[in-house]
Order: structure tokens, then C-alpha cells, then sequence
């Protein structure tokens, strides 16, 4: 986004490798009870938290502080987020110790409202085969990773230096029957349930997710199997 270019002043660099571990936070039901688990992983040893938006607040609530929360979102500020939740409300009160990393594809109301609250901005930029045709300008440079945020932080991670990366809240999927189970919804024009159950494993249980978390579980997956990759998982939960 053009307008990104131009408020963001400060991008991205890469970083050495070190020592200490990612902490990746994304947002499933698990993750309230998952945070005594998070700090006693925090005091064992050296390492950094990444959340998305939607982890945000629920961390800052326990008292965990992140070191960054990353923001890959084209839509506009003042809209219901997939959680169904006001994406403004997600960040409100932007934390002065947290870095907002803002991918330059993310909508520019929501860069524009974050610096309205005087919050730590830094961009970057997200790959994809359709932004590839796109000249980025002199000292930035593409960071890949998945189809969502909380995937596209373990690449981010992995350019500031970290080679560790625990999941966290990474259920990819709904604990209980959705109440709106038989709910359509309209994606670029073209309607789809909001809601799936896949059944996955020997005993073929069943799981309610959405495509977009679907979409996650492959990323996951082809993660897993990347053997030329030099990063460490830890996945914590139960539902990936």
C-alpha cells in the first residue's frame, strides 16, 4: 500500500542469530489457560513473545507483555474482525513497550490509527505470487511465511535472529459446536459456510474450524515437512 510507504519510517532489518526463543501467540480458545504454561517457558529461558491482534489484549491482560504484535490485515479499521470482535477494539490502547510490526499490504487506517496513539511502528513487507511483481523500495525485502499472521511471525522471527519457535493458541479450531453452525457468509461475491467440521485421525474426530484455520493446518503442516528449515517448533495445546 502506497499510503503505508509513506507514513511507515522505520522498516524492518535482519538480524544476527542468537540464542533466544520465539514465542509465537495466536488467538485460540485455548490460550487464557495456556499463559501460566507461557511465563514459566518465559523464566526458563531468554525469549521473546509475538502476538497477533487478536492475542493482543488477552496477553496484556494476564501481564504478559509482548515484544511485538504482527499486523497483516487489508481490511479497514472500522469493521467485525473473523473472531467477531471490532477490529479497533483489538487495539485500542496499543502498549508503548510493544513493536506494532505493520506488513505494507495492511489497510492504512489501521497504521494511521496506531500512530494516532503514539504506538512503536515498524514495517515490513509480506510475500506473496501476486506482490512479487512489485518493486519494493531500496533496503527492504520480502519476509515469507503462511497465510495468516500468526504464521507469517514465525518468518518475521526468523529474520531477527530467532531459530526457536513455540506455538501458542494455536488450536486452529473451536471447542464447541458453534452456535451458528449453519451460517453462510460472502467472500468476494461468492457464498460459503462459515462453518466446517472436519474429521481427521484414526477415529475420525471431529472438529468445527473455518477455512481460513484449514488453511492453517496446511501451512503447519507443509512447516513440519520442510526439512531444509533451520527452525526449532514447539507446538503447546491440544487442538493442532
Amino acid at each position: 500500500c502506497i499510503m503505508n510507504l509513506k507514513h511507515i519510517k522505520q522498516w524492518i532489518e535482519r538480524q544476527r542469530v542468537h540464542g533466544m526463543e520465539a514465542h509465537i501467540v495466536s488467538a485460540g480458545p485455548s490460550l487464557p489457560k495456556q499463559l501460566p504454561e507461557l511465563r514459566k517457558e518465559l523464566d526458563r529461558a531468554a525469549g521473546k513473545v509475538f502476538c497477533v491482534k487478536h492475542s493482543h489484549n488477552t496477553l496484556l491482560e494476564g501481564g504478559i507483555i509482548p515484544f511485538g504484535c504482527v499486523i497483516l490485515d487489508p481490511r479497514p479499521i472500522d469493521g467485525i474482525s473473523t473472531h467477531g470482535i471490532k477490529r479497533r477494539d483489538l487495539l485500542a490502547e496499543p502498549h508503548p513497550n510493544v513493536i506494532y510490526f505493520i506488513a505494507s499490504m495492511t489497510h492504512p487506517s489501521v497504521t494511521e490509527h496506531l500512530l494516532s496513539k503514539n504506538a512503536n511502528v515498524v514495517g515490513w513487507h509480506a510475500y506473496s505470487t501476486s506482490a512479487a511483481k512489485y518493486k519494493l523500495p531500496p533496503g527492504t525485502f520480502w519476509v515469507i511465511g503462511g497465510t495468516c499472521s500468526a504464521f507469517r511471525a514465525v518468518g518475521l522471527s526468523h529474520v531477527l535472529g530467532f531459530r526457536a519457535a513455540h506455538m501458542w493458541g494455536f488450536d486452529l479450531c473451536v471447542w464447541e459446536e458453534p452456535k451458528d453452525k449453519d451460517a453462510i457468509e460472502i467472500i468476494e461475491g461468492k457464498k460459503r459456510p462459515k462453518w466446517l467440521n472436519i474429521s481427521v485421525g484414526k477415529n475420525k474426530q471431529g472438529f468445527w474450524t473455518t477455512g481460513e484455520l484449514v488453511a492453517a493446518a496446511q501451512d503447519m503442516r507443509a512447516m513440519a515437512a520442510d526439512t531444509n528449515s533451520d527452525i526449532s517448533y514447539f507446538v503447546h495445546g491440544e487442538g493442532v
